[in-house]
C-alpha cells in the first residue's frame, strides 16, 4: 500500500474510533492530507481519480480500488491503541518509527491530534476531525470552530451568517465575541478571508449577519477565559488551577482550537502578574487576547 507508516496509523485510527454518526473524516497535515467519506457500508478516500476503499481487518490496513487488495499490518504500532479508552484517558503514547521517536496522540472534542515527540519536525502534526454529514450535493458551507454541531450546511439563496450558526446548532458557548472568519473560495476564484464577525452580536440581533457564499468555510473562534483575583489564584473557565499547571492547559486548549483567551485580572493586581498571564497565553500560541477588569463582587 503506498502509504507511510505514519499515514497508515492516521488513517487506521480515524476509522477505528470514529463515532457511529461520523460520515466523512479529514485528515489534515503540511505533508498528508486527505478526506474519507462514508457511503453507508464502509469508508471510501476520496483520490485525483476517484474512490479507493479503505478497511481495517484486525491489525492490517487494507486498501482495494481495482485488483487484488493491499495491506499493511500496524500490530507493532497500533496495539495498545486497540483497547484505549479515550474518556478516562484522552492521551496516548505510541511507538511511530524505529529512531525512537513516538507519536503523541490526543483525543478532543470532534477527533484526533497527533504529533511528533520530541516536537523537531512541525511537519509532522496531524489533525483528524469527524462530521456526521458528507457534504452536500447542492450549495453549502462547512462550519466549525465553537458550535454545537460542526459539519456542513446546505445554502438556501440569500442565507446569512446567523442562519448557517442557527443551522450549526448555536454557538457551544466558548465562542470569542468577535472572532467569527469566513473564508471564500470559488472556481476561478483566489481564497480570501474575512475577519471580524461578531457572533455572539449576530446571534442576538446586535450586528449585521453577512450573505454567506456557497464553498465557503465559516470558523467561529473557540474562546477561553482566564482569571486572575487580587491574591493570585487562577481559574480556567470557571474551574481553578494551580499557575505551575496553566502553561500545559493553555498549550492543551491552543491544540483543540483556542485561538483567543478573554483575562480578567483583579485592579490592583500588580503588573507583573498581569504580564504572568499574557505571556503564559502568548507562549501556548494563543495570541488574540481580550483583557478585562475582574468583579470580584459578581
Amino acid at each position: 500500500m503506498d502509504f507511510y507508516p505514519i499515514q497508515a496509523i492516521l488513517l487506521f485510527l480515524s476509522m477505528l474510533f470514529a463515532p457511529p454518526d461520523a460520515r466523512r473524516i479529514d485528515i489534515r497535515g503540511a505533508d498528508f492530507s486527505v478526506s474519507l467519506h462514508h457511503d453507508g457500508s464502509g469508508w471510501l478516500m476520496r483520490e485525483a481519480g476517484g474512490f479507493r476503499e479503505i478497511k481495517i481487518q484486525g491489525t492490517h490496513l487494507v486498501s482495494s480500488s481495482e485488483g487484488p487488495p493491499e495491506s499493511i499490518d500496524l500490530r507493532e504500532y497500533i496495539g495498545q491503541a486497540l483497547e484505549q479508552d479515550w474518556e478516562q484517558n484522552p492521551g496516548l503514547i505510541l511507538l511511530a518509527d524505529p529512531d525512537g521517536r513516538a507519536l503523541a496522540v490526543e483525543k478532543s472534542p470532534h477527533g484526533f491530534h497527533a504529533f511528533h515527540e520530541p516536537r523537531t519536525d512541525p511537519r509532522l502534526n496531524y489533525r483528524i476531525d469527524y462530521s456526521k454529514t458528507d457534504q452536500p450535493a447542492g450549495p453549502c458551507c462547512k462550519v466549525f470552530g465553537a458550535v454545537k454541531q460542526a459539519g456542513y450546511i446546505p445554502l438556501e439563496e440569500g442565507m446569512t451568517l446567523r442562519a448557517v450558526l442557527e443551522k450549526a446548532g448555536g454557538l457551544s458557548g466558548h465562542a470569542a465575541p468577535s472572532n467569527a472568519w469566513v473564508i471564500v473560495s470559488k472556481p476561478g476564484q483566489a481564497p480570501y478571508a474575512r475577519e471580524g464577525f461578531n457572533p455572539v452580536a449576530m446571534m442576538d440581533g446586535r450586528a449585521h449577519a453577512p450573505p454567506v457564499l456557497d464553498g465557503s468555510t465559516v470558523w467561529v473562534v473557540p474562546s477561553i477565559l482566564l482569571e486572575i483575583d487580587a491574591d493570585r489564584r487562577i481559574t480556567l473557565d470557571g474551574k481553578p488551577c494551580a499557575a505551575d499547571s496553566i502553561s500545559q492547559l493553555l498549550t492543551n486548549r491552543h491544540r483543540n482550537g483556542v485561538r483567543h483567551a478573554r483575562i480578567r485580572t483583579a485592579p490592583e493586581l500588580p503588573f507583573d502578574a498581569v504580564n504572568e498571564s499574557v505571556e503564559a497565553c502568548s507562549q501556548a500560541g494563543i495570541v488574540d487576547l481580550t483583557m478585562e477588569p475582574l468583579d470580584e463582587d459578581e
